[in-house]
């Protein structure tokens, strides 16, 4: 056989292994991802469900339920396009009826880029904590109302989550929901632990909305 017929051969050969071998383990990781969120929605209480697939690919998980009065959810989704695109996973908790209040909370940056900003009028609020001031850079639509409503309690709870978290940033107000994201995937074990311990933070978040609200009326 000639030479190079037997290399085309076996380097075919060599490539559909490869694939193989990534579709597999790709599935592998998915059902096992699958299998860490059906105990973590029984831990939270919630409903895990599974969508249809084909037989190549695990089924897509969904987790949603409602927490402490409030729906909640785990969900994945991206940012960007082409070479830019971007995983990212988020736990969300419903906030109860409109609130106007609007909160960015994410990890203080270097002193450098802090500056930058503010040159730009990007300013933090200050809650007045230093432990909590050197550890969040906070943004909110209601600078008296936070420092105010971010009471030791809800700060002690934010600083405990914050260490292993602090790749992500929490949100309050967009889509009437309390958001912890960060970037990665659902098969990422720290990720999911992530979104897990997110949760009770989430609920403070939105109460904090929703004691907005009625103190607005």
């Amino acid at each position: 056989m000639n030479g190079a017929i037997v290399f085309v051969l076996i380097a075919g050969g060599a490539l559909v292994g490869l694939v193989v071998f990534v579709i597999r383990a790709a599935k592998k990781a998915a059902i096992d991802r699958n299998v860490a969120l059906r105990e973590m929605a029984a831990r939270l209480g919630l409903e895990y469900r599974e969508e249809q697939s084909s037989g190549l690919f695990a089924p897509k998980p969904t987790v949603a339920g409602m927490i402490g009065g409030r729906r909640a959810r785990l969900h994945e989704f991206t940012r960007g396009s082409g070479k830019s695109r971007t995983s990212w996973v988020a736990a969300s908790v419903e906030i109860l009826g409109p609130s106007a209040l609007k909160l960015t909370m994410r990890s203080q940056g270097p002193a450098i880029f802090e500056r930058i900003a503010g040159a730009f009028g990007y300013k933090d609020i200050v809650i007045g904590d230093p432990s909590f001031d050197s550890m969040f850079a906070v943004n909110g639509s209601d600078e008296v109302f936070l420092k105010a409503a971010l009471i030791p309690e809800v700060r002690s709870r934010l600083v405990a989550f914050w260490p292993k978290a602090s790749g992500g940033r929490i949100t309050v107000g967009e889509g009437g929901e309390a958001v912890y994201e960060q970037q990665g995937s659902l098969t990422n074990a720290r990720c999911r632990e992530n979104l897990e311990r997110a949760f009770p933070v989430l609920g403070d978040m939105a109460a904090l909305a929703e004691v907005h609200a009625s103190a607005s009326r």
